[in-house]
């Protein structure tokens, strides 16, 4: 990178380059977060952004384009990229009064473009209240809007052509200043609104309009919000066209700005659930004014307006506009989170209700959000304040305000753009189809996109080497991605079984050569027992390499078959995108699973134009309906009969579902361990298989015919001296309905109407057991996880013997998730813990875990704290392999000799985990009574961020 920063400066002088301090000092923004970014580049021509695209591109290095640096979604966020500002490009180049337009560059800042308009007695119809510092080229990029949307348009209707420099270098050369040009493509409209992600717009000619000679103003109070849309046509209509402003303020943002310490005071003397600023621009000041009172009296009469005070100076109206304007008020009294959406007239009312209803229930004591907006051309602004911004704070305000558009067809984002703060929702306003379409637009335009991320996957977790550097780099391009550097590939297998049994879509695994998949292979076996879909992208020597057998050389399709339901090589750089999606499919099955992505080292550093398609996750089979009839029969026919699920079925849909076969008379059992389980209160709580195998045919002595609903027939887990491989009783049929592939809670659903199974099932109460006392066990730990267990946390279980009590315990505790060891393979609950905490920021994460699990991959510890996950560790300490003494007496018929003690023993020497863990940079106590561990456990579940127990058993 040093060598491109020497270049960049050769190319651009030492005003162009500024680093360090330097940059410091110029760049500040109270509005959006700038990173800390290699360089801010500050080109003084348009070949000078193209010679620094070309050099960029060349070395892959990321840059962000910077405007005033105003924006609202973290569009000018520059970490480790190179922050492109074309502050020194900020001339007005020429204004034809003739034709109405302005050739400006794109530096130029909005408020001189408009000075310079009006000098000529002309208008530049853009005003935004970030006026003084937005510049040309950041309005056009972002497609602004402002407050006179209503009259004139978005700023793509301003735009008459421009000059736009590609990812390469390449300068589009599309000024034209006519009105009508219909001859092909109209290519400057790729540049508006995409926010540099096409290209820098370097230049532009803008349209200008005559400017307005009046210009009348008033802020009115109305009384209900069907009025507003009635006032609002009114308007329109007898203002003959000349109506430019319709702002609405509702009453908390009104109240904030008129009282102090605002400097606005109320206009109006009554108080009012909504009050409008309205305003009209013509070009007779007496019959204007008449035409605007006027207008103004019919609607007092007509009852659509409460009261009415109307702008008599100029005094007057820069004070109106001051109030809409003074949205610095809604953080006077904390953090604020801004939002700015669109939708319907008509779905306004309800929609503002239903997010102030949601954020009054999870956030009671922090009052309704400032709703303000420009009403007229459909946008809302909502301004929620918390008493601390955090992640997952700032996630669960975003699903409350963003999940409500899609069903009204609304937009998350009006006039603000996407930013990096709204990819995650854009799904909500736009179509699989016109993703894709822009996806393909962006790589069309710069073929540096990354099919992976495309394909939505958007975590990896990476312990890289040598022929991973390219991937590694890669990063750096594709801002969508989240790197999670893991200290042992154990613990980022594990991590990215945990991400995808939490969202239903694969993370990748970033792995160094053979022996780094086979570090790794562990919880593979598990992410593979629990049908995760997994994409692991396994570095390999170059092709010309692989012949001279160098010592990280091997065989590494054949290490990863076992564990791998789609293995392929990228043998060519061309064949690395449409491989990668193909890997994607693939592991999302169904039923899903791990797909290995063998990446030579170079098709990663070649160069290509070939980009994989997006693909899209396969339907679940749907149940055979006679095949469910039939099964109802035999059910209902059974003497004793047991329904046995597994997988899907498990979540919270299809628990239900089973809870209403329960109902109706059939038993239900889940596997021993299911990669996901819906439990607590509010749902309905199955048995549970047994681990040892005689436990399990006892229980299910007597059993006629057992069901089998997304898993399948069950084994013991191992064998023994004269015991059943099989745990179905002698006697008793089984019967699969439908196979892995199957959706398990459509399954159900059809069985439990074909029983004719009441329409709920029973469900378990919310019961907060005591504190406990007395010395530390297993039971009294389930105790106190129960009573402190913060609602929808995720547990990674893998606390081998004492995980059983633990887990009756918290059957009535708050609604959570708990993920099992499904592949037996110990080592896991860490790196799960770590994925799942991924996958959702806004939800408590604890994993359990023996000692003796925990030092398979303790190393997970570190990556907790370096991500900041909050994510909880408890660890059994009891110092020996305890399932192993049970299974020596199972296997041999008697206890540990001395000999083989020395096997099981994990007390010479004693671990220290409470400094190994702060070593390891947790917050951590040692808990060694059952009053210790209840107020451990409740410290740390009141906080958030990395924590870690001892439980010393």
């Amino acid at each position: 990178m040093d060598l491109l920063i020497d270049a960049l400066r050769a190319a651009l002088g030492a005003d162009g380059v500024l680093t360090g301090a330097a940059l410091e000092e110029r760049y500040q923004s109270p509005w959006t977060r700038l990173g800390a970014p290699l360089a801010v580049l500050r080109p003084a021509s348009t070949q000078a952004v193209a010679e620094i695209l070309r050099l960029a591109s060349a070395a892959g290095a990321a840059v962000v384009p910077w405007g005033g640096r105003t924006g609202l979604v973290d569009g000018c966020l520059a970490d480790g990229a190179l922050a492109l500002s074309l502050d020194r490009m900020a001339a007005i180049e020429a204004i034809d009064p003739v034709a109405g337009t302005m050739t400006v560059q794109a530096g130029c800042v909005l408020q001189t473009a408009c000075e310079a308009a009006s000098a000529e007695g002309l208008l530049l119809p853009l005003d935004l209240g970030s006026r003084g510092s937005a510049t040309i080229g950041g309005t056009i990029a972002t497609n602004a809007g402002g407050n006179r949307v209503l009259r004139y348009g978005m700023m793509r209707d301003m735009v008459l052509g421009l000059e736009a420099v590609l990812a390469d270098g390449t300068v589009i050369q599309a000024m034209s200043p006519l009105i009508k040009n219909n001859a092909g493509y109209d290519l400057k409209q790729l540049f508006i609104g995409s926010e540099g992600t096409l290209g820098v717009v370097t230049r532009a000619v803008l349209r200008l309009r005559p400017a307005p000679v009046s210009q009348d103003t008033a802020i009115v109070g109305v009384e209900r919000f069907s009025a507003l849309p009635q006032l609002l046509r009114r308007l329109e209509r007898d203002l003959g066209g000349l109506l430019s402003a319709f702002e609405v303020m509702w009453s908390g943002f009104h109240d904030l700005v008129t009282s102090p310490p605002a400097r606005g005071r109320p206009p109006l003397d009554g108080r009012y659930p909504f009050y409008v600023l309205v305003e009209s621009l013509g070009g007779d000041v007496a019959g204007d004014a008449a035409r605007f009172e006027a207008a103004l009296a019919k609607a007092l009469e007509a009852g659509e307006i409460a009261d009415a005070a109307v702008a008599s100076s100029k005094a007057q109206r820069e004070a109106m506009w001051a109030l809409r304007d003074d949205v610095a008020q809604t953080a006077r009294d904390g953090p604020i989170i801004a939002f700015d959406v669109s939708l319907p007239i008509a779905a306004m009312e309800a929609y503002v209700a239903t997010v102030q209803a949601q954020l009054a229930a999870r956030w009671p004591d922090l009052g309704p959000p400032a709703v303000f907006g420009h009403l007229g051309d459909g946008n809302l602004h909502l301004i929620v304040r918390l008493a601390e911004v955090t992640p997952a704070g700032r996630r669960a305000v975003e699903d409350i305000v963003y999940g409500p558009l899609q069903t009204v067809g609304g937009s998350i984002s009006a006039e603000h753009g996407v930013g990096l703060q709204k990819r995650a929702f854009l799904h909500l306003s736009r179509g699989p189809a016109e993703i894709d379409l822009m996806r393909r637009l962006k790589h069309a335009l710069d073929p540096d996109g990354a099919t992976l991320a495309d394909n939505g996957v958007t975590a990896c977790f990476a312990n890289p080497g040598t022929s991973e550097m390219q991937f590694v780099a890669a990063l750096d391009r594709e801002p969508r991605m989240r790197g999670v550097l893991c200290l042992f590939e154990g613990v980022a297998t594990g991590a990215a079984d945990g991400y995808g049994r939490m969202t239903g879509t694969p993370a990748c695994t970033l792995l160094h050569l053979g022996p780094g998949y086979a570090n790794g292979a562990a919880n593979l076996h598990n992410a593979r027992r629990a049908f995760t879909p997994v994409v692991n992208i396994i570095g390999d020597h170059a092709t010309f390499h692989r012949g001279h057998d160098a010592p990280l050389n091997s065989d590494i399709a054949a290490l990863a078959a076992p564990n791998s339901l789609w293995i392929k090589s990228a043998e060519t750089a061309d064949a690395v995108g449409p491989l990668a999606a193909e890997a994607v499919a693939a592991s999302l099955g169904p039923p899903g699973g791990n797909a290995c992505l063998i990446l030579p080292a170079d098709s990663a550093w070649s160069a290509t134009t070939v980009i994989g398609p997006v693909v899209t996750a396969p339907p679940r089979v749907e149940p055979d309906l006679d095949e469910v009839e039939a099964l109802a029969a035999r059910l209902k026919a059974a003497r004793k009969p047991v329904l046995l699920i597994g997988g899907a079925a498990c979540g919270e849909a299809g628990l239900a579902a089973a809870g209403r076969i329960a109902a109706a008379g059939v038993r239900v059992l889940t596997d021993t361990f299911v990669a996901r389980q819906a439990r607590g209160a509010g749902r309905f709580a199955p048995d549970r298989m047994h681990y040892f195998g005689e436990m399990a045919l006892g229980d299910l002595e007597g059993v006629d015919l057992m069901a089998l609903v997304g898993t399948t027939r069950p084994v013991a887990f191992f064998a023994y001296p004269e015991r059943p491989s099989v745990l179905v009783p002698d006697g008793c049929d089984t019967v699969v309905l439908g196979g892995r592939g199957t959706d398990g809670t459509a399954a159900l659903r059809a069985l439990a109407d074909a029983l004719d199974a009441p329409a709920e099932g029973p469900v378990e109460s919310l019961v907060r057991p005591s504190a406990p006392q007395g010395p530390l066990t297993p039971a009294a730990i389930g105790q106190s996880v129960a009573r402190h267990l913060p609602a929808r946390t995720i547990v990674s279980d893998d606390a081998v013997t004492c995980g059983l009590p633990i887990f009756q315990a918290t059957q009535t505790a708050a609604p959570h998730d708990w993920l099992m060891l499904t592949g037996g393979a110990i080592g896991q609950g860490i790196p799960l813990a770590i994925g799942a905490a991924v996958a959702c920021p806004d939800r408590k994460v604890v994993a359990l875990s023996g000692d003796g699990a925990a030092m398979y991959t303790v190393q997970g510890l570190w990556t907790i704290v370096r991500e900041q996950l909050d994510v909880t560790v408890v660890v059994f300490a009891n110092h020996a392999y305890r399932i192993l003494d049970i299974e020596m007496y199972r296997t041999s018929g008697g206890p540990a000799g001395p000999a083989a003690r020395e096997l099981l023993d994990l007390g010479a020497p004693r671990i220290d985990w409470l400094n190994l863990a702060r070593a390891l940079g947790l917050p951590a106590t040692r808990a060694d009574t059952a009053q210790a561990f209840d107020e451990a456990m409740a410290w740390a579940m009141a906080r958030p961020g990395p924590a870690f127990i001892e439980a010393a058993l």
